[in-house]
């Protein structure tokens, strides 16, 4: 299992790619993840989850509990809020596009 450090708050739980034995995450420095402080340290941990299998789940998570900080799934909390809201604004212009006239 990952290890989370740095992490100002701690995740409402643990995603379920923790369990997964062949995330990036799990081979590297695990601080980078939750470093908020530099760009390098998430430069880092961008490269390590660029290849990574459970990327998409791990995102999906982050994104679906609302994690307010660390890189989870190839994103910086800044990065999840911007999809967050672009998700929000399509999932309202498809509502508008599916309605009954």
């Amino acid at each position: 299992m990952p290890r989370r450090a740095h992490n100002p708050e701690p995740a409402r739980d643990i995603p379920p790619v923790a369990l997964r034995h062949d995330i990036a995450c799990n081979t590297g420095n695990a601080d980078v993840f939750h470093n908020d402080t530099g760009y390098s340290s998430y430069r880092e941990a961008a490269k390590i989850c660029a290849h990574c299998p459970a990327r998409t789940q791990c995102l999906e998570w982050a994104l679906n509990t609302q994690q307010q900080h660390g890189f989870w799934g190839g994103m910086t909390a800044v990065d999840r809020q911007d999809e967050l809201r672009k998700r929000r604004r399509q999932a309202a212009r498809n509502h508008l596009l599916t309605r009954p006239a």
